[in-house]
């Protein structure tokens, strides 16, 4: 009996969140009209917690499978707490949104701030063409680190696509050719892994 109850218990746990994972060819290079390539990116959907006027919380993400940050974390309980539809988008070069699986300076050309922020418009064109029911929701951004500085620059960029954004520990000071960073990681690790850093 107890074990019964313990996989009921384990099932509801894991069927109570529907994230539904979805894809979409991301433009590759949204600076170039001619250059009409692509490559597929990655977003995820949670709809439980919404709401009739509730927003659309947009999580920018780094990892390879992100989907927990709709279920148990911050983002979740805000959306709870906001009765609002969650997204998260794996931003390009993480886990399989690669524009280039060829990773030499030339193909990172690619990673820019303005690459990152038409990610996010044309994400939102994208999710408005299966998900016309949310159209009227106003999105809300939200981006730790590098991702924290994409979401406030795309809410000035298109302050009529974003209702907000949240920008957690975002960097605020860029310093071009920092050694500093290399040397620090270099001098705690060990010699082994402190070796390609050489």
């Amino acid at each position: 009996t107890m074990k019964k109850i313990v996989f009921v218990l384990f099932f509801v746990c894991f069927v109570v969140s529907d994230v539904v994972e979805y894809s979409f060819p991301q433009l590759r290079d949204h600076t170039n009209s001619q250059d009409q390539s692509t490559f597929t990116q990655y977003y995820w959907v949670n709809e439980d917690y919404y709401q009739d006027g509730g927003p659309t919380l947009v999580y920018l993400s780094s990892m390879a499978l992100p989907q927990v940050d709709l279920t148990r974390s911050a983002v979740s309980d805000w959306g709870q707490d906001l009765k609002a539809v969650l997204i998260e988008l794996q931003v390009r070069y993480s886990g399989d949104s690669l524009p280039s699986t060829n990773f030499t300076s030339n193909e990172f050309a690619y990673q820019s701030p303005t690459q990152n922020i038409e990610d996010i418009v044309s994400l939102q064109q994208q999710f408005f063409s299966i998900f016309p029911q949310y159209s009227d929701s106003p999105w809300i951004l939200i981006g730790e680190y590098l991702n924290a500085n994409y979401v406030i620059w795309a809410r000035q960029s298109y302050p009529s696509n974003f209702l907000g954004a949240v920008g957690i520990a975002g960097p605020v000071l860029a310093i071009e050719e920092f050694p500093e960073y290399f040397q620090y990681w270099s001098t705690i690790a060990t010699e082994e892994c402190a070796a390609p850093i050489h």
